[in-house]
C-alpha cells in the first residue's frame, strides 16, 4: 500500500497516523521507492519492520450497522467477519456472505428474518426478532443458512406448511409421532389443531418451534392443521393433513418385577422395537459386554438413518410396587448432526398402565461419540403402577441424517432415592437462577448429581479482555468440566474450553476480548454430563481481568542466519505474570516483500516442553521472515520477528581451473572458482591424486575467502586435483568423479643454484657486512636429492643497543620463506626466534 504523498526534496519526513485508516495489529514493513531522473526505479529501498500492537479507540464496532427495516448478517460469531445488509424482501441466497456460512445476525428496528437451511426458502425456517450474536443453538444454526426473507414487524406470518406426517399418512396405535411444519416467514410461534375420534379437538399450546411432540395416539382417523403468529396478528389455519393410527397388532407382554437389570445380553423377552432399533454388535464397542440396541443401519461401510427417519425401543410392562421409589439409568451413545434439542430427537419415553406414551426426559446438550450414563430418572411418581418406558428417535427431516444414529445399553431400574445436591450456590442451573461473579473472585463448587449445570453471571465493559479458569483434577477432582462464555441472553455461545492443553491439561482455561459493554454469563457443565455429578466433582472458578501483553521474543533463528533445507524448529521465549501464555502463532513471509504476504505456518499450545515450531515447508530464497504472535489467555499478545533470513538448499559449484601440463617447481598454485550466491561459502575441502592412487584429503577447512591452494610435491611425479566447497548452512557439494585438472612435477627443477651455494650450515654462512645490505638466493641445493632440502645461511656483525630487521622478500610468487635468527658464540647457535610468511609469495621478518 502506499503510504503519503509523493516527495520530491530530501531528506523528508512524514507523520503515519497508524489509525486513520486503521493498520491491522502485526508485523508491518516500510520501504521507499526511488526513481532518479532517468526513471529508474528502486522498489524496496531502506525496508525496515516493526509491529503495531496498539488499539485505535475503543474494540471497532461491526462493519455492518443495519438501519430501520434492515439485517445484517456476519460470517462469524458475535458479528464479525465479512457481512451483508438485507432490507425488507425475499433473498434466495445469503448474498455476498455465502451459502451455509452466516454464523451470527444484527436485526434493525421494526424487522425481522426468516432464515431458511433450502434455496428458495425450502427446508428448515426459523424466524429471528433480535440480535443474535451466535446461531448455532437455532433451530436454523449456523453456517446452514441458503435464504431468507425480511419482513417488517409489522407483517402478519405466512400460512405454515405442513411437512410431516405426509397427508394420509398411517401409523400404529404403538408408534410415537410428532409433527413437523415450515415457516412461511414471520412466525415466532406456533398451535396446532388435532381433530381425532374424540368429539373435541386438541389443541396444542402456543409453541415456539414448528414441532410437536405428541408420543402415541389411540387408533383412529386424525386430521390436524397448523397455525402461525407474531406480534401483528396471526395468519389462517393451514389445510387440514389427514393421519390414520391403525390399531396395533399382538398382545402385551407379561410384566417384570423390580429391581430390574437389562445388559442387552440375554433373551430380551418383552422388548419391541420399531423403525431401525435392531441389536448390534457393531459399529461401536458395548457399553459392557457385548451388544447393545441400535437406531441406525450400515451400508458399505457407512453408517446413517437414511431409510427410516423414526423409531421406538420399547421395554416390557415394569410393575412398581405402591408407595416405593424407584429410579431409571441407562447407558447411551449417540452420532447425529448436533447435541441440540431441536433435530435428530432422543426422547425417553413413558406409557403408563396400557396408556398413550409420553415425553418424560429429552437428552440433549451431551457429548457424542461417548458412552454416557443417564441422569437417574425418578420413577417414584408411578409407584403402584405398571409402566413400559420407550427409546423414541425421531430425525423429524430427511437433511443430515448421514450419522451413526443412537445406541442404548444397561438399563437399570433400582431402588434408590436420587441424591440431593450440596453443592455452594445452587440451584444455579439456568441463566435467570445465575450466582453473580466479579473480577478478580474466586468461587468453589461442585457439579451435582442429576444432570446438574452451573450459571455465572458478570458485568464487562467494552474492551475487557477477560480470563476464566477453572480447577477441577488438578486439584484431585473427578470433574473433567467444560466452561462456556455465554451472551447476554445466555444462550449464545461466544467461546467454550474443554481442555486447557488437550488430554494434557484437563481443567478448561478461557480467554476473551468483550466487545459490547453488558452483562454475560459462565456456564460450567461435565464433559461427561449429564450422568455424573457428586462431592467429588468439585471446581474452584477465577474471573480475572488481564489488560497486560505479554513478553516474548524467538531465540532461535537470529535475524540474517542462513538456514538449511532441513527441518528446523524455530524456538521462543514467552512469559506472561498474569494469566500466562496460551498459545504461540508461527506465521512466515518470503523473500517477495513486493507482492507476497505473512502466511500462517502453525502454532504451539504446548509450553511444558518450550514453545517453539518444528518447521520443514521452505523453499530457497534470499530475505526472508519469521515472526511470531504470543497470546495470553486474555487475547492479549505481543508480535516478534527475525528478518534477512537466507534460506540455503543448494550446495556451492566449485571447479579448478586447469594447470599448465608441466611444473618447473616443486610448488603448485592451485586455483579455482566457485558460485555461490545465497549463504555464502563457509569453507573448501581439497584432495589429490598421486599418480594412478586413490584420492586423498590435502587441505580441509581452507577458509571460504580464499580461491587458491599452494601444493607442494615431488619432482617427477604426477598428480591430479580436485575441490568441493562447503556453504554456511551446511550444504556440501559433491566431489566429481574425474580429476579437475592434472598436471606433472618435471624431474629435475634444479639446474641453476645460488652464488652463494655451499651455505646450507651456520659454519659456511654467507656474509651480510654492511646495513640495508641485500642477497639473492633461491632454493636449490647442488647435494640435495633433485636440489631439495636447501637451506641458506647468512651471517652478520650487531652492535649492542641496536635495532635490526632481517626481511625475506620473494622475487617469485612460488617461494614462501622462514626465517630463523640465532646468536652465535664459537661453534654453537641458539635460536632467539623466527617468523613464517602467511602464505606463498608473502614475506617475512623478524626484528
Amino acid at each position: 500500500h502506499d503510504v503519503g504523498p509523493t516527495f520530491s526534496a530530501s531528506p523528508f519526513f512524514y507523520d503515519w497516523n497508524m489509525c486513520s485508516p486503521e493498520v491491522p495489529d502485526g508485523p508491518v514493513s516500510v520501504a521507499v521507492r526511488i526513481q532518479d531522473m532517468d526513471g529508474n526505479i528502486a522498489q524496496m529501498a531502506g525496508l525496515r519492520h516493526f509491529t503495531k500492537n496498539y488499539t485505535c479507540g475503543s474494540p471497532p464496532p461491526p462493519a455492518c450497522i443495519p438501519q430501520a427495516g434492515e439485517i445484517a448478517l456476519f460470517e462469524d460469531a458475535d458479528y464479525q467477519g465479512g457481512c451483508a445488509i438485507f432490507t425488507v424482501g425475499n433473498y434466495s441466497t445469503p448474498g455476498s456472505v455465502g451459502d451455509n456460512d452466516a454464523a451470527s445476525i444484527l436485526v434493525g428496528a421494526n424487522a425481522q428474518a426468516t432464515l431458511y437451511s433450502g434455496a428458495t426458502y425450502q427446508g428448515r425456517g426459523f424466524t429471528v426478532t433480535a440480535n443474535d450474536s451466535n446461531l448455532a443453538d437455532n433451530l436454523v444454526a449456523a453456517n446452514t443458512i441458503s435464504s431468507l426473507r425480511v419482513l417488517s414487524t409489522g407483517t402478519v406470518p405466512g400460512v405454515p406448511a405442513p411437512v410431516w406426517p405426509e397427508d394420509g399418512f398411517t401409523y400404529t396405535a404403538t408408534q410415537s409421532l410428532s409433527l413437523l411444519w415450515q415457516d412461511s416467514g414471520g412466525s415466532t410461534r406456533y398451535q396446532v389443531q388435532l381433530n381425532g375420534p374424540s368429539e373435541a379437538p386438541l389443541v396444542s399450546p402456543w409453541l415456539a418451534v414448528p414441532i410437536w411432540n405428541l408420543g402415541s395416539l389411540a387408533a383412529g382417523s386424525y386430521s390436524w392443521q397448523v397455525k402461525a403468529a407474531n406480534d401483528a396478528g396471526e395468519s389462517g389455519w393451514s389445510a387440514a393433513q389427514a393421519l390414520t393410527i391403525q390399531i396395533a397388532p399382538g398382545s402385551t407382554p407379561p410384566a417384570v418385577s423390580v429391581p430390574y437389570t437389562e445388559t442387552m445380553e440375554g433373551s430380551l423377552s418383552g422388548w419391541s422395537a420399531t423403525g431401525l432399533w435392531h441389536l448390534s454388535t457393531t459399529p461401536v464397542m458395548a457399553a459392557d459386554a457385548n451388544h447393545y440396541w441400535w437406531f441406525g443401519e450400515s451400508q458399505n461401510g457407512d453408517e446413517h438413518y437414511f431409510s427410516e427417519k423414526m423409531g421406538d425401543l420399547t421395554s416390557p410392562p415394569i410393575s412398581l410396587p405402591a408407595g416405593s421409589t424407584y429410579a431409571l439409568t441407562f447407558s447411551y451413545l449417540y452420532e447425529t448432526e448436533s447435541a441440540r434439542p431441536y433435530w435428530d430427537q432422543r426422547w425417553l419415553q413413558v406409557s403408563v398402565d396400557g396408556g398413550p406414551f409420553a415425553n418424560l426426559v429429552q437428552l440433549s446438550d451431551d457429548a457424542v461419540n461417548a458412552w454416557l450414563r443417564s441422569t437417574p430418572v425418578d420413577l417414584s411418581s408411578y409407584a403402584g403402577h405398571t409402566v413400559r418406558v420407550r427409546f423414541h428417535f425421531d430425525a423429524l427431516d430427511t437433511s443430515q441424517n448421514d450419522f451413526m444414529g443412537w445406541f442404548i445399553d444397561d438399563l437399570v431400574i433400582a431402588a434408590a432415592a436420587p441424591p440431593a445436591c450440596q453443592g455452594t450456590g445452587e440451584p444455579n442451573n439456568s441463566p435467570a437462577q445465575a450466582t453473580s461473579l466479579g473480577y478478580d473472585a474466586t468461587v468453589s463448587a461442585q457439579i451435582c448429581p442429576q444432570g446438574d449445570v452451573d450459571y455465572y453471571r458478570f458485568t464487562a465493559q467494552a474492551g475487557d479482555r477477560i480470563v476464566a479458569d477453572i480447577d477441577a483434577q488438578s486439584k484431585g477432582s473427578e470433574l473433567d468440566a467444560v466452561l462456556y462464555l455465554l451472551d447476554s441472553d445466555g444462550a449464545s455461545v461466544l467461546e467454550e474450553n474443554d481442555d486447557e492443553e488437550v488430554g494434557i491439561r484437563i481443567d478448561p482455561h478461557l480467554g476473551y476480548q468483550i466487545l459490547r459493554a453488558g452483562a454475560y454469563y459462565l456456564k460450567v457443565t461435565a464433559w461427561d454430563y449429564p450422568g455424573v455429578g457428586g462431592s467429588a466433582f468439585g471446581y474452584d472458578l477465577k474471573l480475572s481481568k488481564d489488560m497486560q501483553d505479554p513478553t516474548a521474543s524467538i531465540t532461535y533463528p537470529a535475524s540474517g542466519a542462513n538456514l538449511p533445507s532441513a527441518p528446523i524448529t524455530i524456538t521462543v521465549s514467552a512469559s506472561d505474570a498474569h494469566s500466562g501464555i496460551s498459545r504461540i502463532e508461527f506465521l512466515m513471509h518470503s523473500g517477495n516483500w513486493e507482492s507476497s504476504d505473512w502466511v500462517t505456518i502453525g502454532s504451539d499450545a504446548n509450553g511444558q516442553d518450550g514453545w517453539g515450531l518444528r518447521y520443514s515447508n521452505q523453499s530457497e530464497q534470499h530475505g526472508a521472515a519469521f515472526y511470531i504472535r504470543a497470546y495470553d489467555w486474555a487475547g492479549n499478545w505481543v508480535g516478534a520477528g527475525v528478518y534477512n533470513l537466507n534460506l540455503d538448499f543448494t550446495p556451492p559449484d566449485t571447479s579448478i581451473q586447469a594447470l599448465a601440463a608441466t611444473q618447473s617447481s616443486t610448488a603448485i598454485k592451485v586455483q579455482w572458482q566457485v558460485n555461490e550466491t545465497n549463504s555464502g561459502i563457509d569453507h573448501f575441502d581439497l584432495q589429490w591424486r598421486v599418480g594412478s592412487g586413490s584420492w586423498q584429503d590435502y587441505a580441509t577447512n581452507i577458509p571460504g575467502s580464499r580461491t587458491k591452494y599452494w601444493v607442494v610435491g615431488q619432482p617427477g611425479s604426477t598428480y591430479s586435483f580436485r575441490i568441493r566447497g562447503i556453504d554456511h548452512v551446511g550444504n556440501v557439494e559433491s566431489y566429481p568423479s574425474a580429476a579437475e585438472t592434472t598436471t606433472s612435477i618435471l624431474p629435475d627443477v634444479c639446474t641453476a643454484p645460488d652464488s652463494k651455494e655451499n651455505d646450507n650450515a651456520f659454519t659456511t654462512a654467507s656474509q651480510i657486512l654492511n646495513d640495508h645490505g641485500e642477497q639473492v638466493h633461491n632454493f636449490c641445493n647442488p647435494a640435495g636429492d633433485a636440489g631439495l632440502n636447501d637451506q641458506d645461511w647468512v651471517t652478520f656483525p650487531v652492535q649492542a643497543g641496536m635495532r635490526y630487521l632481517v626481511q625475506t622478500i620473494p622475487l617469485v610468487e612460488s617461494t614462501a620463506a622462514r626465517i630463523s635468527l640465532y646468536a652465535s658464540a664459537g661453534t654453537t647457535v641458539t635460536l632467539l626466534t623466527e617468523s613464517a610468511p602467511a602464505d606463498f609469495g608473502q614475506p617475512a621478518q623478524v626484528q
